[in-house]
């Protein structure tokens, strides 16, 4: 996309908070012919797609379909810190009323980080790969002066979801997770319950010194060992039969046949 046709996208995005639907459409559907002709997108304009998807949901199902066809997903967070840096209001509000907006997000947010061939035990500094997820804890706003402690930056972003209790961002927290199990461990063990079942084994593979009995108590048990149950079963079935509430699973996990994700 030349200068000429970014300043023309420009002139009917608007700035700021005020938008018209009408030119916002327009303007959708010029990125979106340009897309299917192998252009790229500048990163400003994704950016204020990004954002006006945020602001009204009728703009969300058209800029998903051109992200969509979209190979290289840098642009997600770059448009992201630069809507937690300038836009933190508008940002937050979308994840606690699990706005539309997330529903095209947080898969491709998922996807990026899963596929990563890392080592979660190394430290962030240690690490050569980086995820888009890491978006959330180096721009999130923090307090204190000192901002280059990973654990202090993921704990900001944690003591959010937690207050923010949706949907969105327990997704979001998960993900997260994935990425930094031992810091999202130590930040929010006590609500470790609202995690996906995906980030709850990579926190039981990262943290070797958890003790798994102990960790079922401090969650809802049934929950956990069911989760449990496609990561380690002969762990799940120790933790039904040590706990009470569980015992009436214990015969049920006896007939789970891990190679095959089934029970017989």
């Amino acid at each position: 996309m030349d200068d000429e046709e970014s300043a023309f996208l420009k002139s009917l995005m608007d700035y700021g908070l005020d938008y018209e639907p009408t030119s916002i459409k327009n303007a959708l559907n010029f990125i979106d012919s340009f897309v299917d002709m192998g252009k790229y997108p500048p990163q400003t304009i994704l950016t204020r797609c990004l954002f006006l998807s945020m602001l009204d949901q009728q703009f969300v199902n058209k800029f998903a379909l051109i992200t969509s066809k979209i190979s290289v997903k840098g642009w997600i967070f770059h448009a992201l810190a630069k809507i937690i840096s300038h836009r933190f209001e508008i940002l937050t509000k979308s994840i606690k009323e699990d706005q539309p907006v997330w529903n095209f997000l947080i898969p491709e947010l998922y996807n990026q980080a899963t596929n990563l061939n890392f080592d979660p035990k190394k430290r962030f500094c240690e690490r050569e790969v980086s995820s888009l997820i890491e978006v959330f804890p180096l721009y999130w706003p923090i307090n204190e002066t000192s901002k280059n402690e990973v654990e202090k930056l993921i704990k900001a972003f944690s003591d959010f979801v937690v207050e923010a209790k949706s949907q969105t961002a327990y997704k979001l927290l998960s993900i997260l997770a994935y990425i930094f199990p031992v810091e999202i461990y130590k930040s929010i063990s006590e609500n470790i319950i609202y995690l996906e079942h995906y980030a709850i084994v990579q926190i039981l593979r990262a943290n070797a010194n958890i003790d798994l009995t102990e960790f079922a108590r401090d969650t809802d048990p049934r929950t956990l060992t069911i989760k449990m149950l496609q990561f380690n079963p002969a762990e799940a079935i120790s933790i039904a039969k040590s706990i009470p509430e569980c015992h009436d699973l214990v015969q049920l996990f006896e007939h789970y046949r891990p190679s095959e994700h089934s029970f017989v």
